[in-house]
């Protein structure tokens, strides 16, 4: 996100276009905690469902529906605290397992 960002005041970018170290405070005020909650949650969600369909071996849809709402999921995140989510996959079948 920081990349992606508009030059962020008092502080240049270096070779390369990238954005030196700036602390998290700072970016959380500039970039909206709510947009950076936002990306991070989503990719908290996606790692996990991914992680957990291959850990299991499971054919899955492209269909992944979280239960709560973004709303109530920001609500309860903290970065470096546990978060809990309930998502609902739909499973796929193989062709030859659809008899079974």
């Amino acid at each position: 996100m920081v990349a992606d960002a508009q030059p962020i005041p008092g502080f240049r970018r270096v070779k390369g276009g990238k954005t030196p170290n700036i602390p998290k405070n700072i970016l959380l005020e500039i970039l909206g905690p709510s947009n950076v909650y936002e990306r991070v949650i989503k990719k908290v969600i996606n790692a996990i469902v991914a992680e957990y369909v291959a850990k299991e071996r499971l054919r899955v849809g492209k269909d992944l529906r979280v239960v709560q709402s973004f709303e109530d999921l920001e609500a309860q995140f903290e970065p470096g605290d546990v978060f809990r989510f309930d998502a609902i996959v739909s499973l796929s079948r193989l062709k030859n397992q659809q008899d079974n």
